[in-house]
């Protein structure tokens, strides 16, 4: 199944429209209850201010950018279903919320690998 026939995408480039797509997109890998509350991780992800949903956004329309460019080079078309994703998920090993707290911390420093 396509990834743009599961996931909502951004209408358009604002960080409303991505902000509303990730958290819809959210609630459906969560359960089929697109009501139901989302998780604490996901809260502290959306206040983050140095590595939060603004950044997500701002990384997301730079490669839509460089996909734009890729496209115009080489007349083949790139996934933006996929370019989303991954803009969203790049950095989501640094909200793994934790009881312990070195384990937060560790995760906080060695995102890559949580």
């Amino acid at each position: 199944m396509k990834l743009e026939n599961v996931l909502r995408l951004p209408e358009d480039s604002s960080i409303q429209s991505y902000t509303d797509a990730t958290k819809k997109n959210l609630s459906l890998v969560l359960s089929s209850d697109t009501n139901e509350t989302l998780p604490e991780s996901f809260m502290v992800f959306l206040e983050n201010l140095d590595h939060g949903i603004q950044h997500t956004h701002n990384v997301y329309k730079k490669a839509l950018e460089i996909a734009d460019i890729l496209e115009e080079e080489s007349g083949e078309k790139t996934n933006k279903a996929l370019i989303y994703v991954m803009a969203v998920m790049h950095d989501s090993g640094r909200f793994h919320l934790s009881d312990n707290h070195s384990k937060q911390d560790k995760c906080e420093r060695q995102h890559n690998k949580c």
